[in-house]
């Protein structure tokens, strides 16, 4: 089958990542793996204020949050905060490795190639320098275009304005920019998100696998969008309950945020990255077939 700029189709793709997402439950190996160590992470949060932990994590808490902070029930309060920025960097050292190892099982499992878990990951150490620094540049990118918006906004307002595009502050930090913040995710993400299959399947190297993720970023800009886009929707509630942690807190019970956190560790390890990772790499790989690569 060939496919083209104008010719794929989501029924292309969406069928067989699916059906490998069905058959090969290994698929998930790589994403559970990273959803332990965040489980791991957001119990030591929890812990944080009680002894022993609070002797390791008290202290950079109360420098950088605040001494109420290490008390219940605003220690709550931190964990959206604390989780955000611990998974940031847990992607970039773990989560860059275990993508790596995500896309060569997808590739085995496409052409009906018995997994070797050892193989695959020796495969993924190999690269792992590529995959780092990929999800680095992806992931600061998106984390200092998000400072920069954030940054703007508050700039403007403070300095007098009541309204901006006919919308006032409330509007655009509780609303607009969210809607903004998740656009950025899902493009930047589409940009950089075929450079690991061209750096493992393909074994290009590092800034050839960018450069041709963003051509064929351009070339299927549709289609990636929406296998990005789509699952990461199903993120909002996350986002818009962790935004409004306070009203959880004190309007409700201080755990329920507790519970928002775990519910969004199993979302984005068992649903929302599978998805994305699978159904983007099928698409790479039905383009190297149309291409004849093999």
């Amino acid at each position: 089958m060939t496919i083209s700029k104008n010719s794929l189709r989501l029924r292309d793709i969406l069928p067989p990542a699916l059906s490998l997402l069905k058959n090969k439950p290994i698929r998930f190996f790589p994403f559970v793996i990273f959803g332990i160590f965040e489980l791991i992470i957001l119990v030591l949060i929890v812990l944080s204020p009680r002894v022993p932990f609070n002797v390791v994590f008290g202290p950079p808490i109360k420098t950088f949050f605040g001494e109420t902070f290490l008390h219940y029930p605003n220690h709550f309060l931190l964990i959206p905060v604390l989780t955000s920025i611990t998974r940031m960097w847990l992607s970039i050292f773990l989560g860059s490795l275990l993508t790596g190892l995500a896309t060569l099982f997808v590739f085995n499992a496409y052409n009906n190639k018995h997994v070797r878990l050892g193989v695959s990951f020796n495969a993924a150490l190999t690269r792992y320098i590529g995959l780092f620094v990929i999800t680095f540049i992806s992931i600061m990118l998106f984390y200092f275009s998000v400072k920069l918006l954030n940054s703007g906004l508050e700039k403007y307002f403070n300095a007098g304005h009541s309204k901006l595009l006919s919308l006032g502050p409330k509007i655009w930090f509780e609303k607009i920019l969210i809607c903004i913040n998740l656009f950025l995710a899902v493009f930047i993400q589409a940009i950089f998100v075929y450079a690991i299959p061209f750096l493992m399947i393909d074994k290009e190297k590092l800034f050839s696998a960018i450069n041709k993720s963003f051509g064929m970023c351009v070339k299927f800009f549709i289609p990636t969008v929406i296998l990005i886009g789509v699952p990461t929707l199903l993120y909002v509630p996350i986002l818009l309950l962790n935004h409004n942690a306070a009203y959880l807190v004190y309007k409700f019970f201080p755990e329920a945020v507790l519970i928002v956190s775990l519910v969004s560790i199993l979302l984005i390890n068992l649903i929302i990255d599978p998805l994305v990772i699978v159904s983007t790499t099928v698409l790479f790989l039905k383009y190297k077939e149309s291409a004849g690569v093999k």
